[in-house]
């Protein structure tokens, strides 16, 4: 029984492994664009008037022709989904071409929305028929414009569906898909996780860059720093995608100690990106955190330091994510110890 034991742990942890390898070597991309042609889109109001206030009609069609623009011409599917109470067309599918998004404008700039009120706002029926086309094997973005409001039953939940549905698609895709909502309204009651989606205003800048993934993995699990030597060190990242990570990328992390009284804020700087498909950052201990001197400080005061802490970082680029516990950190301070130059070196 213990060897039987062994093997099962064995086959979870292979299981666990295969899975985590092939999400992060995804490369092609598959996007689902779900439209509300519902007659709210262009002004109609309930009693059969009209709003000019509400009509996004025009704002929208613009950012989905931005959108599709901006898709790299890879020859990847992108599929249009049309939608009131439930989908009116499932057959609208596009590759990322010259002549396919030719294809997709035409289709955006023909289509008809009838300004006579046929049908309600089931942005829940159409989330859920979008995740019929989640390909796993591939990095998905689902992109819904809608002006935001559920307005019929769906589910258990009735009108209050959306949340629900959101959370639990959220946690089954996790890691191969993102959503980006464009609603008339971006302080809508919907919650997207960090890593899930995000809520964008139809009536600013429609415009949604949807590059390729990019996974950061630290090629050293642990990073050593003795206090008296500098605070700044270079460290190499493995990319597991396509993406190039660009001069303008700057993230920033959070130091977490074991020890509540320390706290440090960290930036990185792009240094080099190497042809083995790994690139090199400067990471940088700043004083720019409000406790960042009085750590320093108290940490350069300890006899004997050796204190170990976790960097996580965040970036305002979405689809750049690192490990969660992307890095250890241990910091030394050891007396006596003479004072000599120490060069910057890139960890391996």
């Amino acid at each position: 029984m213990p060897d039987l034991m062994k093997v099962i742990k064995l086959i979870f942890v292979l299981f666990l492994f295969s899975s985590s390898f092939a999400q992060t070597n995804l490369t092609e991309l598959n996007r689902v664009i779900l439209w509300d042609v519902t007659a709210s889109m262009v002004g109609s109001t309930p009693n059969g008037g009209y709003n000019p206030a509400t009509n996004i009609d025009r704002n929208v069609r613009q950012g989905l022709r931005n959108l599709i623009n901006s898709f790299e011409e890879d020859n990847s599917t992108f599929r249009i989904l049309p939608f009131t109470t439930n989908i009116i067309d499932f057959n609208r599918v596009f590759t990322a071409s010259a002549t396919g998004k030719q294809n997709a404008l035409s289709y955006i700039n023909n289509y008809v929305i009838s300004p006579q009120i046929i049908g309600f706002t089931n942005i829940c029926s159409a989330w859920v028929d979008a995740h019929r086309y989640i390909d796993r094997g591939k990095i998905n973005f689902i992109y819904l414009y809608t002006d935001g409001e559920q307005n019929t039953s769906f589910g258990p939940d009735g009108r209050n569906c959306l949340q629900g549905l959101v959370t639990r698609y959220c946690e089954l895709t996790r890691g191969t898909s993102y959503t980006y909502f464009v609603s008339i309204n971006a302080n809508n009651r919907i919650i997207f996780p960090a890593e899930c989606g995000t809520i964008l205003d139809v009536r600013g800048d429609t415009t949604i860059p949807t590059p390729r993934s990019l996974n950061l993995t630290p090629l050293s699990r642990a990073l050593y720093f003795n206090l008296q030597d500098g605070m700044t060190q270079i460290i190499r990242f493995r990319e597991n995608g396509n993406r190039k990570v660009g001069a303008s990328f700057r993230p920033s992390g959070v130091l977490n100690f074991s020890n509540p009284s320390f706290s440090l804020d960290v930036e990185l700087t792009l240094i080099r990106e190497n042809n083995n498909r790994s690139v090199d950052f400067e990471l940088k201990l700043s004083d720019f955190s409000s406790h960042a001197t009085t750590t320093n400080r108290m940490m350069r005061q300890g006899p004997n330091l050796n204190e170990s802490a976790i960097l996580f970082f965040q970036s305002n680029d979405r689809e750049i994510k690192f490990e969660p516990d992307s890095l250890s950190v241990i910091f030394k301070y050891e007396r006596p110890r003479p004072i000599q130059k120490v060069n910057i070196k890139i960890d391996n």
